[in-house]
């Protein structure tokens, strides 16, 4: 891979300055998605810089819903592109729906109780087991897209606890 150039930098993060994702960028700026992580990876200052260009368009819209209060400008466009940056963060839910982080954390908590409640072995096992099954039965449900439904949007600034993230946090107590 040749580094991108100053110019090729500058307009990838004009451009996820926007709201525009790496994708979009890198094709902008006639490269791969991985040559942007690539030279990020090697250039401490350019990372810092992608970093900031894709948190700016999140800050913009806040600064709009924050301002909502006082106009009624753009605050619900806004609001909608957040909805879809960040859906873990910022979608509505249905009274009582469980995000992946708050499964995420029960399921460890769960395990945590059955490795340390159970004291057979074969059975603590055999729970494990069938808690691992359930975590993988929730993966496949999140590979299907459901009808009518589109998948939402895949953001810059996605949370670590994105929905193409498989859960799994009980393998530090399968044996």
């Amino acid at each position: 891979m040749t580094p991108l150039t100053d110019e090729q930098q500058r307009e990838a993060c004009l451009i996820l300055a926007v709201g525009c994702d790496r994708e979009t960028a890198a094709k902008y700026v006639g490269c791969r998605v991985e040559d942007l992580d690539r030279q990020a990876d090697s250039d401490a200052d350019f990372q810092q810089r992608l970093r900031r260009a894709e948190a700016s368009p999140e800050l913009a819209h806040m600064r709009n819903i924050q301002q909502a209060g006082r106009e009624e400008k753009n605050w619900r466009a806004s609001v909608w592109w957040l909805e879809r940056l960040a859906p873990e963060r910022f979608a509505r839910r249905d009274f009582g729906a469980v995000t992946r982080a708050e499964l995420k954390r029960f399921i460890e908590a769960l395990a945590e109780h059955i490795a340390c409640e159970v004291q057979d072995e074969e059975d603590r096992s055999r729970l494990l087991e069938r808690l691992r099954e359930l975590i993988v039965g929730v993966n496949e449900e999140d590979d299907e897209i459901e009808p009518g439904r589109e998948p939402p949007a895949r953001g810059a600034a996605d949370a670590s606890e994105d929905s193409s993230t498989p859960i799994n946090p009980i393998e530090q107590y399968e044996e």
